[in-house]
């Protein structure tokens, strides 16, 4: 095995990018990715250990990609060619008869099945009843962020208010210093997406989407999942 830090995985599978990607396209991924699967976002052990296990391979593909990738591209095994083009007996659906009917079928029937999944709904997006009301609590950074330079008034933990109506509600955080509007954006599981439009235009204040899930002892688990630099946070709502 040319590459052992890998384990057998594909580099570019690894991070997600196409064997076309830029370099600075590899950078990017790999920043994303270390960012949602960085052990100290999880508190159980054993996914502590998962996300260690994760971020090793994460960073062993950049590097190889970044580093070697003309060495690591030669021994890369190519794709399989296209079906049509492989010889007769070795897979893929015969030019002429039924396999090659039902094929057709089989993939459109699943072509209509996908479209009619993704189609959006025309039903908007409300808060379920059991989160209307106003809520308060602590919020915490799971870890610092990358670079302190960029937020000057960066705090690892600050309070957070959020008032929800059936439509929508308003949203304050960081103490207070951000504040604006809270829009549904999906509701899947139990767990309600909200959007965030803060008045102010602030590096800070971009924490990206808020997910909000009913606790068993009637509070609300809140987590932003981070952005723009900004490190995950999450914490507990209490009903005021």
């Amino acid at each position: 095995m040319p590459f052992p830090e890998l384990a057998g995985n594909d580099a570019y599978a690894l991070l997600d990018v196409r064997p076309t990607a830029t370099g600075e396209e590899i950078r990017r991924a790999h920043r994303d990715l270390i960012k949602e699967n960085h052990p100290d976002r999880f508190t159980d052990p054993e996914r502590q250990a998962e996300a260690a296990a994760r971020t090793r391979l994460l960073n062993a593909a950049r590097q190889v990609l970044i580093t070697r990738r003309i060495e690591y591209d030669a021994s890369r095994p190519a794709p399989p060619p296209p079906w049509w083009r492989r010889p007769r007996g070795q897979g893929g659906p015969r030019k002429n008869g039924r396999i090659a009917l039902f094929s057709v079928l089989g993939w459109g029937a699943l072509a209509l099945l996908v479209t009619l999944l993704l189609r959006p709904s025309n039903e908007p997006v409300t808060v379920p009843a059991s989160m209307i009301g106003s809520w308060g609590g602590t919020v915490t950074h799971l870890h610092a962020p990358m670079s302190f330079g960029r937020f000057r008034t960066y705090q690892e933990s600050w309070s957070a208010e959020l008032t929800l109506r059936r439509d929508g509600g308003r949203v304050s955080y960081l103490d207070g210093s951000c504040s604006g509007t809270a829009a549904p954006l999906a509701l899947s599981g139990g767990t309600l997406v909200l959007k965030a439009e803060v008045t102010r235009e602030s590096e800070e204040c971009d924490l990206g989407d808020a997910r909000l899930r009913p606790r068993d002892d009637g509070d609300l688990s809140v987590e932003f999942r981070g952005r723009n630099g900004m490190p995950p946070a999450e914490g507990v709502l209490r009903r005021r």
